[in-house]
Parts: C-alpha cells; sequence; structure tokens
C-alpha cells in the first residue's frame, strides 16, 4: 500500500521462511509463528485492498484483495495439513 514498512515486513517473513527451510533444524513454534504471521498480514493487506475499492473507487484493487484472500486459504490450508508429529 505505498508503504515501506510493509515491503519490509513481508521480506523479512520470507527471509524467515527461506532461513527456516535451510536448516536443518525443526521446530513446531517457529513454523507456528510465522504461518500465523504471514495468514494476518495478508489479511491485512487485504481489508486494506478491499476498502480502497470500495470506498475510493479503485475497482483495479479488487484483484489484490482476491488474491490476497486466496493466500491466506494456501496459508491456512499448509497450516492444517503439515506435519506436527516430528
Amino acid at each position: 500500500m505505498n508503504d515501506d514498512r510493509a515491503d519490509w515486513i513481508f521480506l523479512i517473513i520470507g527471509i524467515a521462511f527461506f532461513i527456516y527451510a535451510a536448516i536443518d533444524r525443526y521446530s513446531n513454534w517457529i513454523i507456528t509463528f510465522l504461518l500465523a504471521v504471514s495468514a494476518a498480514f495478508y489479511t491485512l493487506l487485504g481489508f486494506l485492498a478491499w476498502e480502497h475499492m470500495q470506498f475510493a473507487g479503485v475497482s483495479s484493487m479488487g484483484v489484490t484483495a482476491s488474491l490476497c484472500f486466496v493466500m491466506v486459504l494456501v496459508i491456512l490450508n499448509v497450516a492444517r495439513n503439515r506435519d506436527t508429529h516430528r
């Protein structure tokens, strides 16, 4: 949403996911935290895009809102189907 802080949060979450995937350790707490933060942030961005579409009349933001909500569904599906018994 034209804010460098949002870009930095996405960048930090992405780097954390990459580092977590690269290390040879498993932590149920870390992956739960990363999935929850990413789902919450995508939900926030989706609602902000939806508000822009509804109240500012920017109809192109509907695609952005839809894609954010699809990403939330993907993240929740990963969280539900992941192996927690390692």
